[in-house]
């Protein structure tokens, strides 16, 4: 059973990563599974609830462009264009 649980939760990570703000709804048309079965799949496998993992993806996202193009200041103290 558990099997099944993680790779319905792949499927639900993969899905909240391409599009975070999605209603649980469509989330639940996409995946062909119930709503409150994403709810309790991501319970069950992962130990948060929905709103707490939509939040991780989305934190991951912001961090991950932060990372990618940080923004500095020159020595005047001015920000520098990002290029």
């Amino acid at each position: 059973m558990s099997y099944e649980y993680n790779f319905l939760l792949d499927a639900i990570l993969l899905h909240l990563q391409r599009t975070p703000y999605g209603p649980l709804g469509n989330l639940s048309r996409a995946l062909g599974v119930s709503q409150r079965t994403i709810e309790r799949t991501v319970f069950v496998a992962s130990g948060k609830t929905l709103r707490d993992l939509r939040k991780e993806v989305l934190i991951e996202r912001v961090t991950a462009v932060f990372v990618f193009r940080p923004r500095t200041t020159n020595q005047t103290g001015r920000l520098r264009p990002r290029l």
